[in-house]
């Protein structure tokens, strides 16, 4: 039977969940084994990733009881418990990871947004405030006053499903563990999720000043003054394509560059700032607009192997562009990247009556050689404009964390498809998500200081050893009792 769990164990009691669950057990008078439960699901959702039932039927794998239930209908009770608490929880965690020996380093946080997908093709609907008829309340503009949304929605899925969807933020601090995370409808837009999640949750931890690194995404006006507004920070990128206009000539003009050039003296990485004032305005809840003049520093650089990536990419497209030429039918492949460069307009190769037209393409030259001018172009905007340019960069790089941290809940923990489906249920299931996310990251801290390797590396995490190395050393570390209370445990192997 498995031991490997022991590990596990430990950081789960050390981050001080066992003595706060235990503690809602006896306030509510809980009958079942509420810690327990939840040790068991979280176990399961690191060791081998499974429904909920599978969880339940599988419990007897491990040497010693991890929990007394057996009765599959208190999982998910747990689970309704698990969504009430999910919050404090989270706020449990912390405190007690900056207690420990790691410590929490906020001054850094990264933000990111991803999506989750269900196996079914129907999504939630919202609920309405009702009048005195039953019939939704109307606002001003004539709207439906939305009571609750629907958790469940179809939007922009990341992996370009068409099921439903849930939306997910998540904040995680310099050191790469997990600080908060909440749940959106899933047409939310990425951008809208910020403010929620810095207002109500990031806020509530008590953090001290933070600065925040988050993608283009987050680059609104609102977001930054937020920000702002409570005297933290941001690093924040810069869509390159979308402000060509206004960068290009700055971009192009070769003063006041900062070169990296390799062996050969060839350039591979060139990089240059400069302090814009900028306005931000926040529409209050009230209606009105609240303004902020502020001091922003802008980064524009180039990098030869993004560069030649691009190239090497966009070959393809100009390639299949040039192929619409010939079929244009085929534009429907990639009719949103396309339309921006191309053309298509119906002639009559007949005059007089028309009895058939065909398709012409044409290229829009100008727009594919601006297109073509951004290659290998990045522009970063920050709050911090006193920080060195390359420092800015380097901490913008590290938003490669987060975005690991979501390939581990997918891949490693198997987050999706999810198959719960209430609400509360779908929530509980991403709290087992976060706290098994952050035992594989103190985890993987741990072995990164062990081996002396640095634990802020952009790239680092995966060079202490990866989730899946985790699953299958913990796995194999196993155990059989034998007669008179001795144990064989098998043989450990390097990770």
């Amino acid at each position: 039977k498995n031991i490997g769990y022991f590990f596990l164990n430990k950081i789960y009691n050390d981050l001080g969940i066992e003595i706060f669950l235990n503690r809602v057990k006896s306030d509510s008078k809980i009958e079942y084994d509420l810690n327990g439960i939840t040790k068991l699901l979280v176990f399961d959702r690191i060791l081998h990733p499974s429904s909920k039932k599978k969880a339940f039927e599988n419990r007897g794998d491990y040497l010693f009881p991890i929990t007394t239930c057996d009765d599959i209908h208190h999982v998910y009770k747990a689970l309704d418990i698990l969504d009430k608490k999910a919050k404090s929880i989270q706020m449990r965690m912390n405190t007690k990871i900056k207690q420990s020996s790691i410590g929490r380093d906020t001054s850094l946080t990264y933000y990111d947004v991803t999506n989750y997908y269900f196996e079914t093709m129907y999504g939630d609907d919202d609920t309405y405030v009702l009048d005195e008829n039953g019939e939704a309340r109307l606002d001003k503009k004539g709207n439906p006053i939305i009571l609750e949304k629907g958790i469940r929605k179809k939007g922009i899925s990341k992996e370009n499903r068409k099921e439903p969807i849930v939306q997910m933020g998540l904040f995680i601090d310099n050191n790469g563990l997990p600080v908060s995370y909440k749940l959106f409808p899933g047409n939310t837009q990425d951008k809208t999720t910020f403010k929620d999640v810095l207002e109500t949750d990031v806020e509530d931890m008590n953090l001290g000043r933070i600065v925040v690194v988050a993608d283009n995404g987050m680059n609104t006006q609102e977001n930054k003054y937020l920000i702002m507004e409570q005297g933290n920070g941001y690093i924040v990128s810069k869509s390159v394509k979308k402000s060509w206009s206004k960068l290009r000539a700055w971009a192009q003009d070769e003063d006041e560059y900062t070169y990296i050039r390799n062996r050969s003296g060839e350039v591979t990485f060139k990089y240059k700032s400069r302090i814009n004032e900028i306005k931000l305005t926040y529409k209050k809840p009230d209606g009105t607009r609240d303004t902020k003049i502020v001091k922003e520093k802008e980064i524009i650089y180039w990098s030869k192997k993004h560069y030649d990536k691009e190239v090497y990419q966009n070959q393809k497209f100009i390639e299949y562009l040039e192929s619409c030429k010939e079929n244009p039918d085929k534009l429907k492949d990639k009719q949103r990247k396309s339309q921006e460069f191309i053309s298509v307009v119906d002639i009559d190769k007949k005059t007089g009556e028309i009895v058939k037209t065909d398709k012409l393409v044409v290229f829009l030259d100008e727009k594919l050689e601006k297109y073509k001018e951004t290659m290998g172009f990045y522009s970063i905007v920050t709050s911090e404009i006193e920080s060195d340019d390359q420092e800015v960069i380097n901490k913008y790089h590290g938003l490669s964390r987060i975005e690991d941290s979501f390939r581990i809940i997918k891949s490693d923990l198997e987050g999706r498809p999810i198959h719960v489906w209430t609400k509360e249920h779908i929530n509980a299931h991403f709290l087992i998500c976060f706290i098994a996310l952050t035992i594989i990251r103190i985890i993987q801290y741990k072995v990164l200081k062990s081996e002396g390797k640095n634990t802020l590396n952009v790239d680092g995490w995966e060079q202490g050893i990866t989730a899946k190395k985790i699953k299958e050393g913990l796995n194999q570390l196993q155990a059989e009792k034998l007669p008179q209370e001795y144990f064989k445990v098998s043989r450990i192997n390097e990770e």
